[in-house]
C-alpha cells in the first residue's frame, strides 16, 4: 500500500516537473563591498525546482581607507558563479511571491592595496551566500549578501593573508 502512495506521489510530481517552463532572470542594481558603494548585475537560470545556476559580477567605485592590517587589502570587483539552492515552499496563489537562495561557488576577484596605487592583485575566490527575492509577476527585488573568501600573498608584507570580504547588494530584475 505504502509502496503505492509513494508510486502515486513520484509520478504526481515527475509530471510537475515536466511541465516546468524555463525561466531566465537578470537583475542590475547598487553593491556594498569593503565598505564602499558600488554596481552589480547577475544572470540565473532554473535549472529545477530546487536549483538555479547564477553568474554575476560587481564593481566598487571608491577605493575604502583602512585603519587596519587586514583592511589594507580592498576587495575592488569581481566576477562569480554559483549554483543556487532553493528554499523549498510553495507559492502564494495571489501576485506577490518570493524565494531564498543559498548559495556557494567561486569567483575571480581583483583586489588592491591601499596604500599603493599600481599594486592590483587578481585571485581565485570562494564565496557562500544568501538571497532573498520578492516578485510580482515578472519584476522583482532582489537582495543578497555573500562572504568571499581567499588567500592572497602580499608582496609589500612578505607575508600570506587569509581573508573574509563581504558584498551586499541590492538589485530590480526582470523575469523571462
Amino acid at each position: 500500500m505504502l509502496s503505492v502512495l509513494l508510486l502515486g506521489f513520484f509520478g504526481v510530481y515527475a509530471q510537475e516537473m515536466n511541465n516546468l517552463e524555463p525561466q531566465l532572470r537578470f537583475g542590475t542594481g547598487l553593491s556594498i563591498v569593503d565598505k564602499t558603494v558600488g554596481i552589480s548585475a547577475s544572470f540565473d537560470t532554473r535549472m529545477s525546482h530546487l536549483i538555479y545556476v547564477s553568474i554575476g559580477g560587481f564593481r566598487s567605485l571608491d577605493i575604502p581607507l583602512a585603519e587596519d592590517y587586514a583592511d589594507k587589502i580592498a576587495l575592488r570587483h569581481g566576477i562569480w558563479a554559483a549554483p543556487s539552492f532553493r528554499f523549498p515552499h510553495r507559492y502564494s496563489k495571489t501576485r506577490i511571491n518570493w524565494d531564498v537562495f543559498l548559495q556557494t561557488g567561486f569567483a575571480a576577484t581583483f583586489s588592491e592595496l591601499t596604500e599603493e596605487e599600481d599594486w592590483f592583485l587578481m585571485e581565485p575566490t570562494g564565496l557562500i551566500g544568501l538571497e532573498g527575492i520578492l516578485f510580482l509577476d515578472a519584476i522583482a527585488i532582489r537582495v543578497g549578501g555573500k562572504y568571499f573568501f581567499y588567500n592572497p600573498y602580499v608582496p609589500a608584507y612578505n607575508e600570506r593573508l587569509f581573508l573574509f570580504r563581504p558584498q551586499i547588494n541590492l538589485e530590480l530584475a526582470y523575469t523571462w
